[in-house]
């Protein structure tokens, strides 16, 4: 079986709960044929439907590497769907082991302890996300370059790992580009990613001074 991208979204709506037909799905499914990636697409408006994509519909054959991408709106740590706010550590609990890495698309999800529970519960080698407000056209371009360069980099096994894949996926722009929305953010203080290695007894680690070190981001002021 072909390694595979899973990626799951929710119907989007505009900043007055107006739906609207922009999706992320032609964008990532474009990345995963170009790669030779399986695709998996599914959406979801509630937790208990994320939780149960995320536990029940994972490739689970050995060997197959799996990447998952959540694409949705955030804030305050949560996913906001048209029905409900997910507490997303609640999920992360319950997700596949077959997880390599995890991409949270979603505004501000990266302050909350949502990307260390994947790695705690779901055995996952890293996790990333935004610890801001962004804008829509500033993650579509971002997201895609994470998802391309962690496919293409080979297995995630540890720590140092994660922090080169993601450094190649963010070398193309710049720390001070300002992605936020509503309100400046530079793109090196919205991005955050916690790492574990794929060993027993391994503990999630913060490694977001250590990718903007890699990548130069890192403030001398």
């Amino acid at each position: 079986m072909r390694n595979a991208l899973f990626v799951c979204e929710t119907p989007w709506d505009d900043d007055d709960g107006v739906l609207v037909e922009w999706s992320m799905r032609p964008f990532a499914e474009g990345v995963a044929r170009r790669k030779g990636w399986r695709f998996l697409y599914r959406t979801f408006t509630t937790g208990r439907e994320l939780a149960s994509l995320l536990r029940s519909e994972v490739p689970q054959r050995p060997g197959t590497r799996v990447i998952v991408y959540v694409s949705s709106h955030g804030s305050g740590g949560r996913i906001n769907t048209a029905g409900s706010d997910v507490n997303v550590a609640t999920v992360a609990r319950g997700a596949s082991r077959q997880i390599e890495g995890i991409w949270l698309g979603a505004c501000d999800i990266g302050r909350s302890r949502a990307l260390t529970g994947f790695l705690e519960g779901g055995g996952a080698v890293w996790a990333g996300g935004y610890t801001g407000e962004v804008s829509w056209d500033a993650t579509a371009l971002i997201d895609q370059a994470v998802l391309g360069e962690t496919m293409r980099s080979g297995p995630v096994r540890d720590q140092a790992g994660a922090v080169r894949a993601l450094a190649k996926s963010l070398r193309g722009f710049s720390g001070d580009w300002n992605v936020g929305h509503g309100g400046p953010l530079r793109l090196r203080d919205a991005i955050r990613l916690v790492a574990r290695s794929r060993v027993q007894g391994s503990r999630p680690r913060d490694m977001t001074t250590e990718l903007l070190d890699k990548l130069g981001w890192t403030d001398t002021e």
